[in-house]
């Protein structure tokens, strides 16, 4: 009888053992206030470093430790087979590897507790945590070589920018960050010559990347002179007119020159020299003149209208007539004499005159086209 109280007590201990231990084998809950010292979720950062921290569960004091994870699987859940290989921690905190060189890479952190009777916990999770380190690449400004205009249209882009600092001081000076667009309308600064444009662009984790571009900056026209060495009144047949302008041009040809009563042989030269040979049409004035706009600087710039150049093509030779009021015969030593020209001349004097038998010409006047002579 004794043996058996015994037995029955013995039961009955064990049995309440059993049910005590059973009853402290709880399954923590969630960690709590996950959060990470280092980002902000769901934004992109330089940093390539996370560091997370956390609170024990609120349901139990007996967790033994943590499992964590760093992991680009947005959904993670710790079981005792996927934690075989995965160290505990007792701290609460958790600091990553360093991610290095990244574009923007997506990082998830997952966490479960884990009680002295090795029952896990649920799993938290938080992310996404972005990561990068790389600037924007293949940074683009482009804009024509050559303006005739302070306006000008720019050409950008960068891969994974959001952003642009445009500047016509250095790289980051004396403008702002805007929202990314092009094409885009800049005013260049004031005056002529070469002018640098700088742009720098960003992504959302302030990664900076950078470019210039230089171009001319000219507005204005190049002025164009024209000159002969031919007289003002010529019985040339083939005249020689320069052309110089005020900077080398192009497109300039035959056919924008204004010509009146005479004809284009031919139009040689380049840059900022032409040589234009023409060839009167008739008697009487003709002129040579070039019209604005015929010939472009490498701006773009059109030419100014040059003055006229104007000459006389006169072929006819004067005709003379030679009077005198003196007698065929005459003892007088000093005859007058008048050579009268049909049109009026240059240039005549006693030198031009040929005399047989005369000792000298004593006197020699002009009045308009008569010439008279003792």
């Amino acid at each position: 009888m004794r043996k058996l109280i015994i037995y029955i007590m013995a039961t009955i201990i064990v049995s309440i053992l059993g049910e005590t231990a059973s009853t402290y084998a709880v399954e923590p809950d969630a960690v709590q206030s996950l959060r990470s010292s280092s980002h902000v979720i769901n934004t992109p950062s330089q940093n390539s470093i996370i560091q997370m921290s956390w609170r024990p569960p609120d349901n139990t004091t007996e967790i033994r430790g943590y499992y964590t994870l760093f992991s680009n699987d947005q959904f993670y859940t710790f079981s005792d087979v996927n934690t075989l290989n995965i160290p505990l921690i007792d701290a609460l905190e958790s600091v990553s590897t360093n991610y290095g060189e990244v574009d923007d890479m997506s990082i998830y952190f997952h966490i479960a507790a884990t009680s002295t009777e090795d029952e896990i916990g649920e799993t938290s999770s938080f992310g996404p945590i972005r990561i990068d380190t790389k600037a924007p690449t293949n940074p683009v400004l482009i804009t024509d070589p050559n303006s005739t205009s302070r306006i000008v249209t720019l050409i950008l882009g960068a891969t994974n920018a959001i952003e642009m600092y445009l500047s016509n001081t250095a790289h980051g000076v004396g403008g702002q960050w805007e929202p990314m667009v092009s094409p885009k309308i800049w005013e260049l600064t004031e005056g002529q010559g070469l002018k640098t444009i700088y742009v720098q662009f960003r992504d959302r984790a302030d990664n900076r990347t950078k470019a210039m571009s230089t171009l001319n900056l000219d507005t204005i026209p190049p002025s164009v002179s024209i000159s002969s060495q031919s007289q003002q009144e010529t019985n040339q047949t083939e005249i020689t007119i320069d052309i110089l302008f005020s900077e080398p041009v192009e497109n300039f040809i035959a056919s924008d020159i204004f010509v009146n009563n005479c004809q284009i042989d031919r139009l040689d030269g380049a840059d900022d020299q032409y040589s234009l040979i023409i060839n009167p049409s008739g008697a009487g004035e003709f002129s040579v003149q070039i019209p604005e706009n015929k010939a472009n600087d490498v701006a773009g710039n059109g030419n100014e209208s040059s003055e006229t150049l104007i000459r006389i093509f006169d072929a006819v030779a004067p005709q003379i007539s030679i009077a005198s009021s003196t007698p065929n015969y005459t003892r007088d030593p000093a005859i007058s004499v008048t050579v009268s020209f049909s049109e009026q001349i240059q240039s005549f004097t006693t030198q031009n005159i040929e005399t047989v038998n005369v000792l000298e010409i004593t006197s020699f006047s002009q009045a308009g086209n008569d010439y008279a002579m003792t």
